[in-house]
């Protein structure tokens, strides 16, 4: 192309349309342009339709083109856009590639026609002269493809796919004149993959949702793509792995993906990287674990918005943790699980038939800060979880490791439980705690435990 200055509002030389007239001619046939609906827009796109069509030498048909206007707009500004244009006002957009550009709630009435369109196809293939081989492959090609294309991008109701999932059943079975027969193997048996003895038909209903899958997954690891650059922003769509992204008002497909959101997230896993986005009770970032705070028990005093950068001390090295990549909290819960099947077996001295619980603390100081930090795991007599909890101080390990003690014995204390041993690493608070002395400020702790 010649480096020409581009001319004019419209941004294009004439020497751009001559040039690469073989790249853009075939794609300006099927054009959608959305515009606000007011007079300076309306009168904008009319300019830049006569700017067009003077550079490229085509033609705009007036009596192809449509206006369709969201019911918001005013009857009298809808007949001074369509005064100016010179277009013919419709009240649906009618038809892509056989499927519907929708713009109003999905309805069975709406994709009753695709049940229709399968309906019709059974008429011209003679059920009775096909060997079974023919039906179901007739099957499997043209009547459960029918709604292939429209299920990439919305929810299907369940209506529509099970009926034509019936109509392909009766004709697998060599059904004709509309009269029923008994099916020889059940559907369940038929969708089986053949390794299992199954046809290696696939659900509807299934595919619909692994669509809509693939669009959230999209919606997360495509940032770059210039759909999910606009949809993000239009529904302030911060956190890659938020909880929930429905809407009160929002587009179908958007609507769409939200529902099959729950269970994208629950199979998605975060990668660890500067610690700093991931929740350490929230998100699933533990492999085959889940996310941590399903195993606290009322979840106790956590902070469920904690960052996994917030509960570590120091820098975690990974490589620690028994095999590589495995998970610092996988690696915490096992600790205290390896420590209750080394330990020799302990019976609770205290004579009411309530449930011995054990009760595992610790401290540590961050290398750098110096600040101090205590916490704990609560877990049952057979080393199941039961709550954690953690605390942050400013100037002891001591007093961290009894703060830490006393307030896993007060959250224990509101849970009801009465026969509770205590683990600690700390001799002088051990000792300090039985014989119920220690000098200084700390003295009040102890008695408090």
């Amino acid at each position: 192309m010649m480096p020409l200055k581009a001319p004019g509002s419209y941004s294009f030389h004439a020497t751009f349309f001559q040039n690469q007239w073989d790249n853009i001619g075939g794609a300006i046939y099927d054009l959608v342009i959305f515009s606000p609906a007011d007079s300076f827009h309306s009168s904008l796109l009319k300019n830049f339709l006569s700017n067009f069509c003077e550079l490229s030498g085509l033609k705009v048909n007036a009596m192809k083109m449509n206006v369709f206007f969201f019911t918001s707009v005013k009857e009298y500004l809808r007949s001074a856009i369509n005064d100016t244009l010179g277009f013919q006002e419709v009240n649906d957009l009618g038809h892509y590639l056989r499927a519907s550009l929708f713009h109003r709630r999905i309805t069975n009435s709406i994709l009753n026609f695709l049940v229709e369109k399968a309906r019709s196809q059974l008429p011209s293939w003679d059920a009775k002269r096909l060997s079974f081989a023919g039906r179901v492959i007739l099957a499997q090609s043209i009547l459960l493809t029918i709604l292939s294309y429209l299920m990439q991008s919305t929810l299907v109701p369940k209506e529509i796919y099970e009926s034509i999932e019936e109509l392909a059943r009766q004709f697998i079975w060599g059904v004709a004149d509309g009269k029923r027969k008994m099916a020889l193997v059940g559907w369940d048996s038929i969708c089986q993959p053949k390794l299992h003895g199954g046809l290696k038909f696939r659900r509807l209903g299934d595919q619909n949702k692994a669509f809509m899958l693939k669009l959230g997954y999209s919606l997360i690891t495509k940032t770059e793509a210039l759909w999910v650059q606009i949809l993000k922003p239009k529904y302030n769509l911060v956190e890659s792995m938020t909880e929930s992204i429905m809407r009160n008002r929002c587009s179908y497909i958007w609507k769409a993906v939200a529902q099959v959101w729950p269970l994208l997230r629950s199979n998605m896993i975060w990668s660890i990287g500067n610690e700093r986005s991931v929740r350490c009770w929230r998100d699933n970032w533990v492999p085959n674990v889940g996310p941590l705070n399903q195993y606290v028990s009322g979840h106790g005093n956590i902070v469920l918005e904690s960052k996994v950068k917030e509960m570590a001390i120091g820098t975690l090295t990974f490589s620690d943790c028994g095999y590589q990549k495995k998970c610092w909290a996988k690696h915490c819960l096992s600790i205290h699980n390896e420590a209750l099947d080394s330990r020799p077996k302990q019976t609770s001295i205290c004579q009411n038939s309530g449930v011995c619980v054990y009760l595992n603390t610790d401290s540590a100081i961050h290398s750098m800060f110096g600040f101090f930090a205590a916490g704990g795991v609560i877990r049952d007599s057979k080393g199941k979880w039961i709550l954690g909890y953690n605390h942050f101080f400013g100037n002891s390990v001591t007093v961290a490791k009894l703060w830490g003690i006393l307030d896993g014995l007060l959250l224990l204390q509101k849970q009801g439980y009465d026969e509770i041993i205590v683990l600690s690493d700390n001799l002088e608070n051990v000792i300090s705690i039985c014989e119920n002395k220690l000098g200084g400020p700390k003295n009040s702790l102890v008695k408090r435990i």
